[in-house]
């Protein structure tokens, strides 16, 4: 999403007006410009037009990500974007983690900004929460109080955790670090007896349960965790003219009972009941005054004395005194435990009434027994205090420890136990009630079996985890008309049986599971059970299960299982309930009627029969009745009717009895009987008559019918059974004639204008679909090639139809070449002689594409070659592959192009429309039609676009690389002979670029040299050097290409002109960057291109780099645009940097030459001699060159008319982009020039040729 790319001047302007206006400001300050920001973002969409919502969230959301203050531009943009989208932006792209508190408060502040403007997307608790973060997080931290912070923080707490929103976590890690920190306060105002400052503290705290009657539980979960003794802090009502008294006498040390008397109101109390409660409680109360006082102390202190009982009191005073045992802490422990009981014995009857109150209303009971069982446990771990106990309350406890295990699983079961409604509970979960009555409660009684089975049911849960079992357990224990002891038995099997038998039984016995699959599955499995006593047990629960199902499991039987399975379902029957009184005379479960097995054992003979009616009548109502049976009689007419549908003589014989037979529950089953043994007598041309009448009843009308059957009376190769059987059959299915066999004058009147009417719209329907079949041919052609094979019909292919559907006028350029080849010609005649020399086309006139179509008419593969190429231009891979073409995968190669690979020699025009035609092939096809005229359009432009992506370039002559990395890396893969084309085709142009090359080089100012590979301008100039002269070294190559073909390297062809200074692994690079570093395309001028006086060492530049040809074309809007000539004297070395970006003003920097005595710009002159006159001659130069000792003269382009002219013949040019140089003249230091009157001609006419597209 945050890929996209936003129009860079729009969207830098957004940037900057909305920081302009928003300041330092942050979005909780309270004159934030939220309506500012918002108006300069409606702005900018107003400006982009009419969008999809999907649109405007992807643009909005990359200028958020692009924008450095995330909270401000979401100020900005969020009311626009859709909810769903920012709620994604702020809970995947931009969440960062509490460690980093500069990253937090920029988030907090985005959390602010959204809720603000887009309160869908953030609630109003997230906002309070960003702020509350944003106080903590600010430098200093809050100015308020812990006791303020936390009750702040308390009410921001949410009432449930929800884990959609933002800002949670971070939440509750701050109100779980206040609390603490308040807590450890208020422990250390008590340790140092600062009670007056814990008071004015804590006073908050008794609001929170007033007026919070039932508080929420995330707040309630925190304060115990972390502040357990809020509880005692809020209701705390101290003497506050005594803390108030106390605040000036501070002391550290632990205080004394009568200080913490003196602090609240229950101490005091406390203090007066002991002086008129006896000396027991007076002796207690005194010994607590001698040790350090906690409240626990407090606690006993209150609950001995709501007890009340002197003797209690003794003992309470003996276990704590008893120093030699060590046992006060245990002792007061125990104590405090037993003192809800102690004080009302009927506290333990209160615990098991409450528990027969949840047995009696089928509640979940477990919790009430177990607390009835801890505390049986608890009392009796306090032995010393048992002999103060009431007799019955001493029986209760004896009881409690050997329980709480078996309690305990006998509740998981219990809530296991499935019932059918809430209020319906099943037999089992009265009877482990009953069972949890008698244990709990003495009195209760139940009977032993039903004890057994649910002790036996505990031993498998505490013994057995797997859920399966349990599970089974639960329904054979439930399982309705068995006894204890069935049950009992098939509770033990459960423990030793294996996984398959549990879950096939489960899936039998459950409802919910496809229990019609397991009936049959655990009949399976008994069938092949060998063990008797297993068997006998199990087919009870068999019997029960297929008893619940009797109603779906026959039905699903018969119209689901096959034949086969049919008869092996009632044979496994027969097996599992052989030698018992299952299968009798019985209604229901029809499964195990006697009738029914009888019939199925009479019709075994016909299983082949049967199976093959099966594959005809489905598990049809007919089918259904030959497997099931009927009454006595109706079976023994079916035997008859299965003989003569197995006895049948022919196939036609079979197809006409299939049919007859398939209406066996419509039609009496004596009359099929009956019409089955007169077809039975007739040949198979008699039954295939009665086929043909019967397909015409199910096809036509009843008159035609009629006709079709009149016909077949009267054929002279039907014998008289076949008559009969023609009648018979006709008869049976409602078709009549009269007495002598003729339709009536009006039947066949009728019959005839049918016929002629089903002629005519059998020849539209024919000329329909043909036309159907070429429309969905060019849409699906597999899914119509497979329908025409179903239907045996012989398709023309992919190619014909596509040559088909070609217009007239492309017939003489698209030939067919074999069964799936075609060959599509493009004239390149519209291109002038320099676009075919830029392509390397040279004499060829017609671009040749050869397709190879697949079997959908859709072209997998295809070459590109050049008219009239000549047998010395094909390179070593078509030497290899001989006349034969190495086509290149449309969809086989998950790229295009980028290397040559197939015959004819290699070129640049080649390579990109090759590049282009992949493209189009893969991504753009639909007919011939169209690529023809796609592929004419693109040659008709084939100098815009960069040669590789085939983007951003215009009035170009040769195309050349865009800027884009991955286009310079994919044509550095690119043949040798279309990187080094100049060394070939134009070695003068090689030689020059050679040559300024190394004089750039040696002036050592690399900087003119644009990216290039070399690291100093030594080893540029060792390089260039190291080269022999161009023909030598286009030979040279030439003959390593034909030597080694694909296997060329241009490094290892290098390796003869290394030197010590110079090695193959920087010559290759090195030479392909000279060649196309300066992006132009540079030509020798020759014919009417050459100015006349200029010496024979002219070069045409025909475009320069992209971007400055774009530039210069601004200013040269048409054709006809008004330019002047002017010349420019400069040296060798300065020619690269010039090329490459054009002419500069060097005015004032280290570049400049001459001086600027009329200010800064680029110094021009309209005649040659006078710009002669600063051109400067570069001494030495690459020693093979045949450009050394020579002046540099340009011949440039101005758009619109001259500047004012400071000095006779003089311009400065100020704008660099209004001059493109177009011609390069090389003389040697003593030419001379000519005037200016007589080249302005010639270069005039060039230059209006070169803009008008005709050179």
């Amino acid at each position: 999403m945050f890929g996209m790319k936003i129009k860079g001047r729009e969207s830098d302007a957004w940037h900057k007006k909305i920081n302009d206006t928003v300041g330092p400001r942050k979005p909780t300050d309270a004159d934030f410009p939220w309506t500012a920001l918002q108006n300069h973002t409606g702005y900018y969409m107003k400006k982009k037009g009419k969008l999809s919502q999907t649109q405007i969230d992807e643009r909005l959301l990359a200028l958020i990500q692009k924008h450095p203050s995330k909270e401000v531009a979401i100020a900005a943009c969020a009311h626009v974007i859709s909810t769903r989208s920012i709620r994604n932006l702020l809970v995947n792209d931009h969440r960062v983690e509490l460690d980093s508190t500069f990253e937090l408060q920029d988030y907090l502040q985005v959390i602010v900004a959204t809720n603000h403007v887009n309160a869908g997307a953030v609630s109003d608790i997230e906002s309070q929460w960003a702020r509350c973060l944003l106080e903590h997080a600010a430098a200093g931290g809050p100015s308020r109080t812990l006791a303020q912070q936390l009750h702040d923080v308390l009410s921001l707490l949410p009432a449930r955790v929800s884990p959609d929103l933002l800002l949670q976590d971070d939440i509750s890690r701050l109100a779980t670090s206040v609390c603490t920190d308040f807590a450890k306060q208020l422990e250390n105002l008590r340790h140092k007896n600062q009670w007056m400052d814990a008071h004015t503290a804590v006073g908050w705290l008794s609001t929170v349960t007033t007026s919070n009657s039932t508080l929420q539980t995330g707040t309630r979960n925190l304060l115990d965790n972390h502040f357990p003794t809020w509880g005692a802090w809020a209701a705390w009502r101290p003497n506050i003219p005594r803390l108030r008294a106390r605040k000036n006498n501070v002391t550290f040390a632990e205080p004394s009972l009568g200080e913490i008397l003196c602090i609240g109101r229950t101490g005091l109390y406390e203090y007066n009941f002991a002086c008129s409660a006896g000396h027991e409680y007076t002796a207690l109360l005194t010994h607590f005054c001698e040790h350090k006082i906690s409240n626990e102390v407090l606690q006993m202190l209150e609950d001995v004395q709501i007890l009340g009982k002197p003797t209690f009191t003794t003992v309470i005073l003996q276990c704590l005194t008893d120093h030699e045992q060590n046992t006060t802490h245990q002792g007061m422990n125990g104590i405090r435990q037993l003192l809800p009981a102690l004080n009302d014995p009927r506290y333990v009857r209160e615990l098991q009434c409450t528990l027969l109150i949840q047995l009696d209303a089928r509640n979940q009971w477990l919790a009430a027994a177990m607390d009835l069982l801890v505390f049986y446990c608890e009392l009796q771990e306090q032995t010393w205090l048992l002999v103060h106990l009431d007799r019955s309350v001493q029986q209760f406890i004896a009881s409690g420890p050997s329980l709480t295990t078996k309690i305990q699983t006998l509740g998981v079961v219990r809530k296991s136990v499935r019932s059918t409604t809430a209020s319906t509970p099943t037999s089992l979960s009265s009877q482990i009630d009953a069972y949890c009555k008698t244990q709990l409660i003495p009195g209760g009684t139940t009977d032993p079996n039903f004890c057994r089975l649910v002790e036996t049911l505990i031993y498998l849960w505490q013994q057995n985890p797997d859920e399966n079992r349990r599970e089974l357990a639960l329904l054979i224990a439930d399982l309705p008309n068995t006894g204890c002891q069935f049950r009992w038995d098939c509770l033990t099997d459960i423990t030793t049986l294996s996984d398959f038998w549990i879950i096939t039984t489960l899936r039998a016995l459950l409802h919910d599971e496809s229990p019609d699959l397991g009936c049959f599955a655990l009949l399976r499995l008994l069938a092949s059970e060998d063990e008797p006593v297993i068997l006998e047990r199990w087919r009870k629960v068999l019997s029960f299960a297929i008893e619940k199902q009797h109603e779906t499991l026959l039905h699903h039987a018969v119209t689901h299982l096959t034949t086969d399975m049919w008869f092996k379902l009632l044979g496994r029957i027969r097996v599992v309930y052989k030698r018992s009184d299952v299968i009798g005379e019985r209604l229901y479960p029809r499964l195990f009627n006697l009738e029914l097995h009888k019939w199925s054992q009479q019709i075994a003979d016909y299983i082949p029969t049967l199976m093959r009616l099966e594959s005809v009548l489905k598990h049809g109502p007919a089918m259904q009745m030959l497997l099931l049976g009927s009454t006595s009689s109706n079976n023994c007419q079916l035997l008859r009717v299965l003989d003569f549908v197995e006895n049948s003589k022919s196939i036609f014989h079979t197809k006409l009895m299939d049919i007859i037979t398939a209406l066996l529950h419509i039609r009496k089953v004596e009359v099929i009987e009956d019409v089955l043994s007169v077809v039975s007598e007739a040949s198979s041309k008699g039954a295939e008559a009665c086929l043909r009448v019967l397909d015409s009843r199910c096809h036509v009308s009843q008159e035609m019918t009629e006709v079709v059957l009149a016909t077949n009376l009267r054929a002279g190769d039907i014998s008289e059974p076949d008559r009969l059987a023609l009648r018979k059959v006709s008869r049976f299915f409602g078709i009549n004639l009269d007495a002598e066999g003729y339709p009536s004058e009006a039947i066949l009147k009728e019959a005839a204008k049918r016929l002629c009417e089903q002629y005519l719209r059998l020849m539209m329907e024919a000329r329909r679909l043909e036309s159907l079949r070429l429309s969905l041919q060019a849409v699906t052609p597999e899914r119509i090639s497979e329908l025409l094979v179903r239907l045996q019909i012989e398709a023309p292919s992919a190619l014909d139809d596509a040559l088909a559907s070609l217009p007239s006028t492309l017939g003489s350029l698209v030939e067919r070449l074999s069964k799936n080849e075609v060959e599509l010609q493009f004239p390149a005649t519209e291109l002038t002689k320099l676009q075919r020399f830029a392509i390397g086309a040279e004499d060829a006139e017609i671009f040749l594409v050869r397709l190879t179509l697949g079997h959908d008419g859709k072209p997998v593969k295809f070459c590109v070659h050049l008219s009239a190429e000549s047998s010395d231009q094909t390179n070593s891979k078509s030497s290899s592959n001989g006349k034969g073409h190495t086509s290149w995968g449309v969809f086989s190669s998950d790229r295009p192009p980028h290397e040559q690979y197939c015959n004819g020699r290699p070129n640049r025009g080649v390579y990109q429309l090759s590049r282009m035609l992949w493209h189009h092939l893969r991504y753009d096809f639909i007919s011939l039609e169209q690529t023809h005229a796609h592929m004419t359009s693109k040659l008709s432009r084939f100098g815009q676009g960069c040669v590789v992506c085939g983007l951003g370039q215009r009035r170009l002559r040769r195309t050349t690389i865009c800027p884009s990395l991955d286009c310079q890396r994919i044509f550095s893969q690119a043949h040798v002979e279309i990187q080094l084309a100049e060394i070939w085709q134009d070695p003068p142009v090689m030689d020059l670029l050679l040559s300024m090359v190394h004089a750039t080089a040696s002036t050592g100012k690399l900087d003119l040299l644009t990216n290039c590979p070399a690291s100093d301008a030594f080893a540029v100039v060792s390089m260039v050097d190291a080269l022999p002269a161009i023909p030598t070294l286009a030979k040279h190559l030439k003959y390593c290409l034909n030597v080694h073909g694909n296997k060329f390297r241009l490094a290892q062809a290098l390796v003869g002109y290394c030197t010590q200074y110079v090695d193959a692994a920087s010559l290759g690079p090195g030479l392909l960057w000279a060649c196309i570093s300066y992006r132009g395309f540079l030509v020798s001028a020759t014919g009417p291109q050459r100015i006349p006086s200029f010496g024979s060492n002219q070069f045409l530049l025909a475009n320069t780099a992209p971007d400055l040809e774009l530039a210069f074309s601004r200013h040269m809007p048409t054709p006809q645009s008004p330019a002047q000539i002017l010349f420019h004297g400069t040296s060798l070395d300065r020619l690269h940097a010039i090329l490459c970006q054009g002419l500069r003003v060097q005015s004032g920097t280290a570049l400049q030459r001459h001086g600027a005595a009329h200010g800064a710009g680029i110094y021009m002159a309209d005649e040659p001699s006078l710009a002669w006159g600063y051109a400067t001659a570069t001494s030495g130069g690459w020693k093979s060159s045949k450009l050394k000792d020579m002046k540099l003269l340009l011949g440039c382009e101005l758009a619109g008319p001259k500047p004012q002219a400071p000095y006779s013949g003089i311009y400065v040019i100020t704008d660099a982009t209004k001059l493109a140089v177009r011609y390069i003249f090389l003389l040697g230091t003593t030419a001379t020039m000519p005037a200016a009157k007589d080249v302005r001609l010639p270069m005039a006419s060039v230059f209006r040729s070169l803009r008008s597209g005709t050179l």
